[in-house]
Formats: structure tokens, C-alpha cells, sequence
């Protein structure tokens, strides 16, 4: 796949992928088709751009020797077993999420609402009945609940409910919420745990007069005002917007208003055929010049691209294109095979009865059982034919990603929005060229981080792979490994993204906060400090030296010069520099773990001392 400046080579079966240069890419080419002697490759190469044979050789061996060791190439016939599906590798193994859509109630009555809440809307389950149902749900190791609704700060007990999840059962917990009742009552915030409890707001243009049509006369300033409330409590905060045509053009504002508000990440959700939106989209459409209110595919790739570069300029996470990212830097070989409904969540509905996911609740042709009638969650989510046929459908049988090359990194699609614009699970996702072109997206970036870290004054230039997938990935154990050791990967539901993106960042926090907390040999660099260097530094400081050598003797700071540590740890080779730098320089240790900073710290007075 050309692009720009740089070729995308993928093995789509594997799946496997790595950019590579011009030159790198015709030796891809080549050694695609007919093989050939490693010297007549040589030779060619010679020949092609006029090289004398020992540069050549040096060129193709350094190059084929990276791409056997990413596994673009083999230097022999390799056979793989068939995929067969997720359902012929996997088995049912533990629940990852539940969503409690606990009320179907809302103070407001958005035009698009899947599940048509309005002031009228069931009020949901008593407390005790969900308080069962919570702690049925915790007993099958989930990792997360969502609260939805609705609208949840309509319900009295959500202050119950939410101490009941993440207190008592430990577990993180997302609100998807429109925010406008926040502010009534504020010290509700002040008793939730900030590591676990998040938010979701939802605001749908930059200003009242893009956002009030869609979700109602004065809800923008009250959503603002519980978001910036949100934010300035300490909490994880994301701003979703549902796009639509009306505010499509506006979606780079309204990543300008979450930066205002000091929320760190947006979300673009992309619009359901189903609920309010049916009536709504057969109405003319007085305010809008547009023949729908669902965007097209080419609207949408460049608002996605339009609010990245302002998302990049803002320092705001576009968890769309992040998620995108993370899929494509999975470990090679990890196949994306549709989404994890059946598999690894399910939504309870207001009224206690169980669907597949969130979008499809209170969707009566998808029910999958009765949780207050004497059916336990566990035995639904085994038995219930619909979750069967879910769990039977796979990207292999879907006929639209059929000759997609790159269909076990797209997923599929979406089964939510293939259900609902087609009538089955498998059917045609309208927003599937999206994905596509947000994967390639997201191939980009990567090779575009790696390509400008090039010395392309070394003088060595030989062909390149710039990346290849997996390098640096960091693996969260949500995939599953089954039979013949295939590994598979589930996609999430659109609602919500932005929490799995920080999955990977906050895996390597915790476990370096673990050996901040207790030391552990067997991370400690085997290098050896000069007794001299570190005989002011305290043993305890010693004992965390992880990581591979110190660079303070290469870079031989000076007396008076300033020293900045990325990835300082314990402060080892602040404590020293500060040494080298003396009492008229300075030292910066920069950390991701508050525990690693936390013993930098402690050791700071007695290494000054």
C-alpha cells in the first residue's frame, strides 16, 4: 500500500504489517514472488542502484535480516492453520464489563437518543434489586461497570450505587452522563473515589445554538458547567459528541471547549439507526442544507483528521484515533474478529432484563433473559441463544471485509451498527470505510513517529523499516488465547473508548508503582556504579535501579549545567547528577509513577545532607 512517503507491506492472513522506504519496499516486492538466492537478491539490488556489491550485500542483509525478525518474511515455506472464528478457538472464560443501564429516565430528550429517554422514562429497578445484581456481576471478575441511562443523576441512589461498585467491590466505574444536573449537588462529588470513578459528558456542539437543537433549549451551559465541575473535583472527565450533520463542521470547536474545560480526552460517537433519530431523520430538516442527518464517509474521515490536528495542537486524546493506534501496534498475529458482546460484556436494562450491549437494550427482538426472575447473570450469559448466535458470528463470514486485507485489524465493524442499518449482526457497517481509513490513519502515525527519529546524515543509508506492528506495544491482557494458540482480540463498543486507550499507559504505572513500593531484583539493571558515584545515595534508592545502565557518565554534566531525567524512577541518576552538577546547577526528575517520585523524595534531604 503506497502512501506518502513510506509503503505500507501487509501480510493480511497473519495479520502482520511494517512500513517501510522505497528501496525497502521493492525488496519486499521481490521477495513476495518467486524465491530467490540471497546473492541474486544481492545482485539485483546492485544492479537496481548502481551499488558496489559489498555495499549491496551489507544493505540487503541488514535489511532481510529485520524483516525475517519482524516476520514480514521467512527464509523458508511456512504453512499457518486455518481461522476458523472466534467461536472455534475461544470458550467463555470471565466477564470484562457490565453496563447498568439503571433508567431509561432523563431530564432531557435528545433527537438522536438510541433508547428514546425522556422525562417519562422508566424510573429502573429499586436500589436493592441492583445492589443483587452489582454483586452477581463482581463474582464473575469484571473489571469495569458503566452506568447509563437515561440520565443516571436522576436516580437518588446513584451515590449508593456508585460506593457500592468501586468501594466495596473495588471496581472501576465509568458514568456516561449529560452532565446538566451535576452542579445542583456537588458534595454528591466530593465522597467518590477519583481513581476509579470517571465520566463521560455528553455535549453535541461548541455553542448553544449548535447543541440546544439536538439535546434541548439551555442544556449546553448546565453540560458545561457539570463538566467543568467534574474536571476541577479531579475527575477523569471525556467529552463524547454524537456526530451529526448539523455539527460536523463544528467538532474541531468543540475539541476547543473541552481543552477550556480542562478535559483531557474527547470521543466521537458515531450515530446509531435507531430510537428518537428514525422519527427525527423522515422530518425535513429546517436548520440544515444537508439530505440526511447521517454524515457520509467522506465527511466523516476528514472531521475525524480535522479534529486530530486540533485534538494534537490542544493536547487533547482523540480516543478514536488512539484506539485505532492500539489495534494496529498489537502484537502481530493478534486478530480483531468483531466486538465483545456475549463474549466479554453485557448490559442489564432498567427493568432487569439483559441485552448484549448497551446499544442494542430494550431492543425486545435481542433478549437475552430475565435477571430478577430466578435466572442468575451467570447462567444467561452462558445459555442464551442470542449471545450463541453473537458469539458465532465472525469477521471471516462477513461478507463486506471479505477482500479487506486488513480485516483482521478493522475488526469487522461494528455488530451494533450492522444490526441496526441492515438487520443482522453480519450486514454491511455503513461506517466501515471509516474505519479504514482511520487504521491507515493510524499506520501513518506510527511510521511518521519513527521515520522522523531517522539520522539521515549518518551516512548509512541503507533501506529502512521504519515500524513494524508491535513494536513498543504494551499488552493488556483482554485478548483471549484459544485453541492452536490463536490469539483474539475483541473490538469495543463505540460509546466508549477513551478508558481502554489509558488501559495500556496505566498497566505500566501500576506495575512500576508496585516495584516502587517493593523493591524487585529481578528488574534491576545488571550494571554495576562506580562505589564512588553512588556512596551518597541511600540503599533503598540503590535496591529500584531498574531499567538498563545510566547515561549521566555519557553525558558528562558539568558543574552549574541543568540535568533532566525522563523516566527518572527512584532518582538514582538524579541523586547522581546533582553530584556532578554541584550547588549551582539543577536536576529534574521526571516520572510516570507518583510512588517512584514518592522515594525520590524521601532520599532528596539525604542525599543533600
Amino acid at each position: 500500500m503506497p502512501r506518502e512517503s513510506w509503503t505500507l507491506v501487509v501480510d493480511g492472513e497473519a495479520p502482520n504489517w511494517v512500513s517501510a522506504d522505497e528501496r525497502g519496499a521493492g525488496l519486499l516486492q521481490h521477495l513476495s514472488g518467486t524465491p530467490s538466492a540471497f546473492s541474486q537478491l544481492v545482485s539485483r539490488y546492485a544492479s537496481q542502484y548502481g551499488l558496489e556489491t559489498g555495499r549491496a550485500w551489507v544493505h540487503v542483509h541488514a535489511f532481510v535480516s529485520e524483516a525475517i525478525r519482524h516476520g514480514i518474511v521467512s527464509p523458508a515455506p511456512s504453512e499457518r492453520p486455518p481461522y476458523l472464528g472466534r467461536a472455534a478457538h475461544l470458550t467463555l472464560s470471565r466477564l470484562r464489563e457490565a453496563w447498568l443501564h439503571t433508567n431509561n429516565s432523563c431530564n432531557l430528550a435528545c433527537r438522536h437518543c438510541l433508547v428514546s429517554s425522556s422525562p417519562r422514562g422508566e424510573q429502573g429497578l429499586p436500589t436493592d434489586v441492583w445492589r443483587d445484581l452489582i454483586g452477581q456481576i463482581a463474582a464473575l471478575g469484571v473489571d469495569r461497570f458503566y452506568i447509563t441511562g437515561g440520565e443516571p443523576f436522576v436516580r437518588t441512589d446513584l451515590p449508593e450505587l456508585v460506593r457500592l461498585i468501586a468501594d466495596i467491590h473495588d471496581v472501576e466505574l465509568i458514568i456516561l452522563t449529560n452532565a446538566t444536573l451535576v452542579t445542583s449537588n456537588p458534595h454528591l462529588l466530593d465522597a467518590l473515589d477519583r481513581k476509579l470513578v470517571k465520566f463521560q459528558v455528553s455535549i453535541d456542539g461548541s455553542t448553544p445554538q449548535i447543541n440546544d437543537p439536538i439535546r434541548g433549549s439551555g442544556s449546553w451551559q448546565a453540560a458545561v458547567d457539570g463538566m467543568r465541575t467534574l474536571a476541577r473535583h479531579g475527575f477523569e472527565v471525556t467529552l463524547t459528541t454524537v456526530v451529526t450533520s448539523s455539527n460536523l463542521d463544528d467538532l474541531p470547536n468543540v475539541t476547543r471547549l473541552a481543552a477550556s474545560c480542562g478535559v483531557r480526552s474527547q470521543h466521537l460517537m458515531w450515530m446509531h439507526k435507531r430510537g428518537r433519530i428514525i422519527e427525527y431523520s423522515t422530518k425535513p430538516q429546517a436548520t440544515s442544507t444537508k439530505s440526511s442527518v447521517f454524515p457520509g464517509t467522506e465527511e466523516l474521515v476528514e472531521a475525524v483528521r480535522a479534529v486530530k490536528r486540533e485534538a494534537d495542537a490542544r493536547g487533547v486524546a482523540l480516543d478514536n484515533a488512539a484506539s485505532f493506534e492500539l489495534r494496529a501496534n498489537a502484537p502481530p498475529h493478534t486478530k480483531f474478529d468483531l466486538g465483545n458482546a456475549g463474549w466479554q460484556s453485557l448490559c442489564v436494562y432498567a427493568d432487569g432484563q439483559v441485552y448484549p450491549s448497551a446499544a442494542f437494550a430494550n431492543h425486545k427482538p435481542l433478549w437475552c433473559g430475565d435477571a430478577t426472575n430466578g435466572m442468575t447473570l451467570e447462567q444467561i450469559w452462558h445459555n442464551s441463544p442470542v449471545l450463541q448466535q453473537i458469539r458465532e458470528a465472525s469477521v471471516i463470514r462477513k461478507a463486506q471485509a471479505s477482500g479487506d486485507c486488513l480485516r483482521y485489524l478493522t475488526g469487522g465493524g461494528d455488530v451494533e451498527h450492522s444490526y441496526f442499518f441492515s438487520g443482522k449482526f453480519l450486514g454491511d457497517d455503513p461506517y466501515y470505510p471509516l474505519y479504514q481509513a482511520m487504521l491507515l490513519d493510524a499506520m501513518d502515525a506510527l511510521t511518521s513517529r519513527k521515520a522522523a527519529l531517522v539520522n539521515r546524515r549518518s551516512g548509512y543509508d541503507a533501506p529502512r523499516i521504519y515500524h513494524a506492528m508491535g513494536d513498543g506495544a504494551v499488552v493488556c491482557g483482554t485478548t483471549e488465547v484459544g485453541a492452536e494458540d490463536v490469539e483474539v482480540a475483541f473490538l469495543h463498543s463505540n460509546c466508549v473508548l477513551s478508558f481502554d486507550v489509558e488501559k495500556p499507559r496505566k498497566l505500566v504505572q501500576q506495575f512500576y508503582g508496585q516495584a516502587a513500593e517493593q523493591p524487585q531484583a529481578e528488574l534491576c539493571c545488571p550494571t554495576k556504579y562506580d562505589p564512588e558515584e553512588v556512596g551518597h545515595i541511600p540503599q533503598e534508592v540503590l535496591d529500584r535501579f531498574y531499567g538498563c545502565g545510566s547515561p549521566v557518565r555519557a553525558a558528562a554534566p558539568q558543574s552549574g549545567e541543568v540535568y533532566v531525567d525522563l523516566g527518572s524512577g527512584a532518582g538514582i541518576d538524579c541523586f547522581i547528577a546533582a553530584k556532578r552538577v554541584g550547588p549551582t546547577g539543577r536536576v529534574f526528575g521526571v516520572d510516570m509513577t507518583d510512588q517512584m517520585l514518592a522515594v525520590a523524595r524521601e532520599s532528596q534531604g539525604k542525599v543533600a545532607d
